[in-house]
């Protein structure tokens, strides 16, 4: 995913579907209560409109600029990033490499279900702090603990946990806010741009991040983009933390 899954550290497939969701959202009709259904618009204008419309609205461009952001940086991790900390620096086996992804989902479940359980709102500032911290942490202590490859790969397993955790208190609040705050005849258009946007950040950013890696190594790498998002966030941290979410 997005970041919905990228953000967790650990990207699925899901975002080579995006084309063909992207396709289906441009052609979906809305029915006129009143009889017939609206006439098809011309799909290069309902794009103009909906990036006008995104534009015109100071906290949604925020947000998806800072969505888009997040996509560009932490969807690599999956497929270039942990594969070239834990498989080719600490030479890991294919097992102990699958148990990050264990990590990962446990932290996802855990966050759903104590935002059902005491259905808090979560500072989704503090959660973007939080994923930028975790890539941080995890590239300073792979450069530092290659010597102790079981240490680092323990604190990994932690440093995952938390990271599933950290983005479900960013994706779930994101989304409400984009369903609950785009207007209901802009949605189509939003989320549709949303999608076609994502899925350009996503391989994008994954191949800038094959680059880096053969350039810094994959924890030098890890350990950029984390310091990058982290000064975007701390640059934006005013007008993030001003959104109501």
């Amino acid at each position: 995913m997005d970041f919905v899954t990228a953000s967790t550290g650990l990207i699925s497939p899901y975002w080579m579907g995006l084309p063909i969701r992207y396709i289906q959202l441009l052609h979906l009709k809305y029915i006129d209560k009143c009889g017939p259904s609206i006439q098809k618009k011309n799909k290069i204008k309902d794009i103009y409109e909906g990036l006008v419309y995104i534009k015109s609205n100071s906290n949604i461009m925020l947000l998806f600029l800072t969505f888009m952001i997040l996509n560009f940086l932490v969807a690599p991790t999956e497929n270039v990033f942990a594969p070239a900390i834990i498989k080719v620096i600490y030479k890991f086996s294919d097992s102990l490499f699958g148990l990050t992804s264990t990590a990962v989902s446990i932290g996802v479940i855990t966050a759903g279900a104590c935002m059902s359980i005491f259905k808090k709102k979560s500072n989704i500032l503090y959660a973007f702090y939080t994923q930028s911290i975790i890539m941080i942490v995890t590239g300073i202590l792979s450069l530092f603990l290659r010597g102790q490859p079981m240490i680092f790969f323990t604190i990994y397993i932690i440093l995952c946990l938390l990271s599933g955790y950290s983005s479900t208190l960013v994706n779930v609040p994101m989304i409400g806010y984009f369903q609950k705050n785009v207007e209901i005849d802009q949605q189509t258009q939003f989320f549709s741009i949303m999608t076609l946007f994502s899925n350009i950040a996503v391989p994008l950013g994954t191949f800038i991040a094959g680059i880096m890696c053969e350039l810094f190594g994959g924890d030098g790498a890890y350990l950029m983009n984390g310091i990058i998002m982290f000064i975007y966030l701390y640059i934006m941290r005013r007008d993030i933390k001003n959104v109501k979410i």
